[in-house]
């Protein structure tokens, strides 16, 4: 399952290079970069909004002791469910790669920290999108959205 999960990053992280766009305000270039970002696992089923987005400093992917928290409980949230998790990392910094590379790290501390409470690898996904992450605000985040659960085959 290792090698799925490092074939889903790479498939991701090669895509992300061409990505252009929004900065978060305007909602031309917003609906510009959703046309060329890949899509994520769940696609147009993925659910946001029913966990905060977790923060970070302008040029940190460290997790705050408050944003620490956070992910701990929504850990334990998570665990009484079946949903694949797919985080999101956004930067406001430049150049662009630079962006995507931040929240790319962003995205993998959160994965990581839900990793270590508890929650399946195989369920988790994390992608950096930088300056293209969709919605608005700050942009120095990690979005969590939910999608179904892949359905597994029955065996013999």
């Amino acid at each position: 399952m290792p090698r799925l999960f490092l074939l889903l990053s790479v498939a991701l992280t090669a895509g992300c290079a061409s990505w252009s766009g929004g900065g978060g305000g305007d909602e031309v270039a917003e609906m510009e970069a959703a046309a060329t970002r890949p899509p994520l696992p769940g696609g147009d089923k993925a659910r946001r909004g029913e966990f905060p987005a977790v923060p970070f400093a302008d040029t940190s992917w460290a997790l705050s002791p408050e944003a620490q928290q956070s992910v701990k409980e929504m850990a334990k949230a998570l665990r009484q469910r079946l949903e694949t998790v797919v985080l999101t990392g956004g930067a406001s910094v430049s150049p662009p790669e630079y962006a995507r590379q931040l929240g790319q790290l962003r995205a993998a501390e959160v994965r990581r920290l839900l990793l270590a409470h508890g929650i399946p690898e195989a369920r988790v996904v994390a992608a950096g999108y930088g300056q293209d992450l969709s919605g608005r605000g700050d942009l120095d985040r990690v979005e969590v959205s939910l999608a179904p659960a892949p359905a597994v085959a029955a065996r013999p």
